[in-house]
């Protein structure tokens, strides 16, 4: 959701963290894509969300911070 809704046919970069159980940690989504389509959730129209089509996208495991290290 948000209030700066992209035109549809743009290009975005986008990152997601992502917080798995199986591996438990967070995994980092990197993407660029283009919006296909975007909804307008409230009456008048300042939020809404948008779909983006990707090809291609980066899974990354972040670095340990240094409170999960222990230090």
């Amino acid at each position: 959701m948000t209030e700066d809704i992209p035109p549809v046919g743009a290009t975005v970069h986008f990152e997601v963290d992502l917080r798995t159980s199986r591996l438990e940690s967070t995994v980092t989504v990197r993407a660029k894509g283009h919006v296909e389509r975007i909804e307008i959730t409230d009456s008048v129209g300042q939020i809404g969300g948008f779909a983006v089509s990707t090809r291609r996208m980066r899974l990354e495991k972040p670095e340990p911070s240094t409170e999960e290290m222990g230090e």
